[in-house]
């Protein structure tokens, strides 16, 4: 998958695979890597490990979703990739999609990965 110069928004970033896409995407020149996680702390850690920034967001929480959709959508501009964790399972929750600048986003699943 190609990151570079993209906006990468992890969730379930704090630690395990999440953390671990987090470090491969800012290895591979993300140009902004978003830690969302319900473990603040640690979101906040793993972006200060990859200059990132930390969102606290509980994926099971439709309100906490679309904060961090809205949030990203109005403040990006460029194009943006979206990982998941096995953890937020797609189509438990409704939620705004990531508003790509570019044909070039991505969408991914660890999960799928295995």
């Amino acid at each position: 998958m190609r990151v570079q110069d993209k906006i990468v928004v992890v969730t379930g970033g704090a630690k395990g695979i999440g953390e671990a896409l987090c470090h491969s995407f800012h290895r591979d020149g993300a140009r902004h890597v978003i830690v969302a996680d319900i473990d603040e702390a640690g979101a906040k850690a793993t972006a200060a490990a990859v200059k990132g920034e930390a969102y606290r967001c509980d994926v099971t929480k439709e309100a906490d979703i679309v904060a961090l959709v809205t949030d990203v959508n109005s403040a990006s501009g460029r194009s943006i990739c979206s990982a998941r964790t096995p953890a937020s399972r797609p189509g438990s929750i409704r939620a705004p999609r990531m508003r790509p600048a570019t044909a070039t986003s991505c969408g991914i699943s660890a999960g799928r990965c295995m």
